[in-house]
């Protein structure tokens, strides 16, 4: 299940002022892999935990699906702040790339 995610910005390393991105949980671990890597001397921000019990939460009720929401929206603000994270090329990758 993919999620629509907003990100609007003032500074001046995007080309935009608004980014919405269309993204699946394995996209936003590709991410922040690719920061890990490419950024090891930085704290990378955390991704909600993806894997739930099943039986337990309904992982694609409403409720659910909203707070998985605002958590990666969250993560994205957070790298989108850092003064270094913002410039890495996979970050601009992740809002520029079109997704099929």
């Amino acid at each position: 299940m993919s999620l629509s995610l907003s990100l609007q910005t003032t500074r001046v390393e995007f080309d935009l002022p608004e980014y919405s991105v269309r993204r699946r949980y394995q996209d936003f671990d590709w991410l922040r892999t690719k920061l890990e890597d490419s950024q090891p001397t930085h704290l990378i921000p955390p991704l909600p935990e993806k894997f739930v019990m099943k039986g337990v939460v309904d992982r694609f009720s409403e409720e659910f699906v909203e707070t998985r929401r605002k958590a990666l929206d969250k993560f994205l603000k957070r790298v989108a702040d850092h003064p270094v994270l913002s410039f890495n090329e996979h970050f601009n990758a992740f809002l520029s790339a079109k997704v099929c």
